[in-house]
């Protein structure tokens, strides 16, 4: 820190005046001797005002002065790397960094973590303070890439990184070419909430942009009185490791098409979702998609003001694989809102990386639907409703069924059909309203024609 920066002792009274005249020879000649002191330490004097101090004690104590006792000096935190690198003061005792009087923030790591990451933290920093034109064609001396460094330091590593960086640093670093999947696959969940904080639209997926319109469990809700928070208890399957539809829960999202799409491929062939739901040791799930691309998120869910999870539900068993699929689809597309809407046929085939098929409902029988339920290999299927306008029938009429939903076909017997409504519940329609309240037969076969 500059030494115009420190703070100054406070000014001291003007000397009072003494009855003793003896008492100035002795005050003129430790003058002298002093002068010969200040002479030889001016150097120190410069480099360490703690030095001043010293000379103003040692003055008092040999005129028999009535001084003021100097005011402690500010600790710099330990010298240049700490300026640059925010590194906290050392305590008296103990280990976890943060000054004697104030805990440590929230996942700072300790110094050894800063120690062993100076050098990528100066060249990261090097790389987003340089304003020279490196990126030009033809220009030499091209900082290595934050995703280059990154990809070699530890999680602890990270977490210093992270801490020795400005907010606008961490926002511009979080821009950067793979530097969120590193971040987000290795460093802590305490951190990771901390940079939610500095940088919302870089950690997690937006909700800002879901319509108005949706349907909410919490009609009171609307998007600014939601936030993400961490699921009591959650976790990726249930107790006994079976996964299918009926762990699926759809909240206020307008997304049925994606939830059944997914659910029927997971009640077809569970393994495809286990292979695509990678855990990462920070606590973070990585989904890899058929088309190559991996999206990393935490296991932070958006919730309402009374906790419970707005969007795909965990229930109160806290499986929380649907929600997983359903956060990492919202990163892939860009935010919530843009997930709203669309076909069943379409999830399959961003599930499966396979083809899907649409069939007309007059057209599928009740040994067709079995066929593809129990054939080998098996087939996934859903089903969607015909929009408001044309939805007709009993089964509208006494909300069996939901105009403009989605559905996934469990099976068919005796001339019924059981569909799964992902809002939680099985429903049942006789095969005639089947063929005839429908709008689509969506099916994909996995790709194992």
């Amino acid at each position: 820190m500059p030494r115009s920066s420190r703070p100054h002792a406070p000014r001291r009274p003007a000397a009072r005046l003494r009855s003793d005249i003896g008492a100035g020879i002795a005050e003129y000649s430790a003058v002298v001797i002093l002068v010969g002191v200040l002479a030889a330490g001016l150097t120190a004097a410069v480099l360490n005002t703690s030095f001043t101090a010293s000379v103003t004690a040692a003055v008092c104590e040999l005129t028999g002065g009535d001084c003021e006792e100097p005011a402690p000096e500010p600790d710099d935190g330990g010298g240049d790397r700490d300026e640059v690198y925010g590194k906290p003061d050392k305590p008296d005792s103990g280990s976890g960094g943060g000054s004697p009087n104030q805990p440590p923030a929230p996942g700072r790591p300790d110094d050894e973590a800063f120690e062993s990451a100076e050098d990528d933290i100066e060249a990261i920093k090097e790389y987003l303070n340089d304003d020279s034109d490196w990126y030009n064609p033809g220009s030499w001396g091209k900082p290595t890439a934050p995703e280059e460094i990154m990809k070699d330091m530890t999680a602890e590593e990270l977490a210093a990184l992270y801490h020795s960086l400005s907010a606008d640093e961490i926002r511009e670093l979080l821009d950067q070419d793979g530097v969120r999947e590193i971040t987000l696959r290795k460093l802590d969940i305490d951190n990771l909430r901390r940079l939610h904080q500095i940088a919302p639209d870089k950690i997690e997926p937006s909700f800002a942009d879901i319509e108005d319109d949706v349907k909410k469990k919490s009609p009171e809700h609307r998007s600014n009185d939601l936030a993400y928070g961490e699921v009591p208890g959650g976790r990726l399957y249930p107790e006994k490791g079976e996964i299918s539809s009926d762990d699926i829960e759809q909240g206020g999202l307008g997304d049925c098409w994606w939830l059944s799409g997914f659910g029927a491929v997971a009640d077809t062939d569970p393994e495809i979702i286990r292979d695509m739901i990678k855990p990462n040791s920070n606590g973070t799930y990585t989904v890899e998609f058929p088309d190559g691309e991996s999206v990393t998120v935490t296991p932070d869910l958006v919730m309402g003001e009374d906790g419970s999870a707005e969007f795909a539900d965990p229930g109160s068993d806290a499986v929380m694989w649907p929600a997983i699929l359903e956060k990492a689809y919202a990163e892939k597309e860009g935010s919530f809102g843009e997930i709203e809407g669309g076909f069943p046929s379409d999830a399959m085939e961003t599930i499966t990386g396979h083809d899907s098929e649409e069939h007309d409902p007059g057209d599928v029988s009740e040994s067709q639907i079995n066929e593809w339920a129990t054939g080998d290999p098996k087939t996934a299927v859903s089903v969607t409703t015909k929009p408001e306008d044309d939805a007709d029938g009993e089964r509208y009429k006494d909300d069996t069924l939901v105009p403009g939903h989605a559905y996934i076909v469990k099976g068919a017997k005796d001339g019924r059909v059981t569909l799964y409504n992902p809002w939680g519940h099985e429903v049942s329609v006789t095969m005639d309203e089947f063929q005839s309240h429908l709008q689509s037969v969506d099916t994909n076969s996995l790709g194992k024609d």
